[in-house]
């Protein structure tokens, strides 16, 4: 168990490379807070050399460099409002009306 700014982090998957290699680990976090990664890992002395984000959320980041950018797909706009719990925006408004 974890404490940052004296607040339990939420449970998170640490999983290693499938290559073997010791040094390079997978981690799925259900909430980003302030350095978050690097935090945890010096709290069990251990230190991050470099962060590599593949998804936020439910949408895969695939081949975007730092600074870049994208449109979502209408599909991955549905399912980033989904896990955000605000639905479908259309369905939505239609049943506001």
């Amino acid at each position: 168990k974890i404490e940052l700014d004296g607040r339990r982090v939420r449970k998170c998957t640490l999983d290693p490379s499938p290559n073997g290699d010791r040094r390079r680990w997978t981690i799925s976090l259900h909430e980003g807070r302030n350095r978050q990664v690097r935090r945890m890992f010096a709290a069990v002395d251990c230190r991050v050399v470099s962060l590599v984000r593949t998804a936020f959320g439910p949408v895969e980041l695939g081949r975007l460099r730092p600074g870049d950018f994208r449109r979502l797909t209408p599909q991955e706009e549905s399912a980033l409002r989904q896990a955000a719990g605000q639905g479908d925006r259309d369905k939505q408004s239609k049943t506001d009306s």
